[in-house]
């Protein structure tokens, strides 16, 4: 409902603006004041929880190089000259939060040693996921180490204030972003805030460096296909009733769309029953188009 202008929620309008004083209508007001006080102290619990967790999780995976301790190039089986070049982070491996150590060696196969560490540490039905995200993490390590100077303006407070962020090329942007954090927040959030600074830092970076549509719609988009029963191996016997799963893969903006001359953006819903019926019309038609090269 609206009242004077502004909208309001059925609680409000039924008590906060009432007129009426009677004892049952002041304990109703009780009851309501004391339920939002309720739900905004557990929300900001499960926030409070939300961020200690993320911050225990990120301190575990954190990356950076090796360190020159004897004992753990040794654990790690690392000569003392591949300490600056090798990738070596402690990696989660169960819902307890265990973690083991993930070397990626220099010049070595990383889809060899990431297949191996998730050999030895996963369940085999969460091996691709485990490779998967070991090569996700040595690939922000090495954009961590690629990072060109740069500054990134850092909200400190709730009102709104700044600090800057600064990173020198070829400088440990990690040991800078803790310095920073250390500065502005409590201790037990030093890694958490440590952990976003460097990835936003890394956005940055990739954003600085792409093209217009990259910048645009952002640097990876999903492309999502349904396999024809050829490309599956369908063969006699299949129900062709039953639609093929659906692949879902990441891309790169620049990749898909870069070197496009025309761009077309088409929203649609799977709910909305029109747009169900031309979708297809339109992907049949982008086809021949890009068959005439015209697309």
């Amino acid at each position: 409902p609206l009242q004077n202008g502004r909208a309001v929620s059925i609680e409000e309008a039924s008590c906060s603006d009432a007129e009426d004083d009677s004892p049952e209508v002041v304990e109703l007001r009780t009851m309501v004041a004391t339920r939002r006080a309720a739900v905004v102290a557990a929300l900001s619990l499960c926030a409070l929880v939300l961020l200690v967790d993320v911050a225990d999780a990120l301190t575990k995976t954190a990356s950076g190089p090796v360190s020159s301790q004897e004992d753990e190039l040794v654990s790690s089986g690392l000569s003392a000259g591949d300490e600056e070049e090798a990738i070596v982070f402690e990696a989660i491996v169960d819902e307890d939060g265990g973690t083991a150590r993930f070397v990626h060696r220099v010049g070595g196969d990383l889809a060899a040693e990431a297949a191996a560490f998730c050999a030895a540490h996963v369940n085999a039905s969460l091996a691709a996921h485990c490779a998967t995200a070991l090569t996700q993490q040595v690939d922000l390590v090495r954009r961590e180490r690629a990072l060109p100077s740069l500054t990134l303006e850092v909200t400190v407070d709730e009102t709104g204030s700044t600090a800057t962020f600064v990173h020198e090329a070829g400088a440990d942007v990690r040991a800078e972003a803790a310095a920073f954090c250390a500065a502005i927040v409590p201790e037990e959030y030093v890694a958490a805030c440590a952990n976003k600074i460097v990835a936003s830092a890394v956005d940055k970076s990739r954003l600085d460096a792409a093209g217009p549509w990259g910048r645009l719609l952002g640097l990876e988009l999903l492309a999502i296909q349904r396999p024809t029963s050829e490309s599956v191996g369908g063969a006699a016997g299949t129900n062709s009733d039953e639609p093929s799963p659906l692949v879902v893969s990441r891309v790169q903006t620049d990749d898909v769309v870069g070197a496009a001359k025309h761009v077309g953006l088409y929203f649609a819903a799977d709910w909305c029953g029109p747009c169900r019926q031309f979708s297809p019309k339109l992907v049949a038609f982008y086809e021949r188009m890009r068959e005439i090269g015209r697309a």
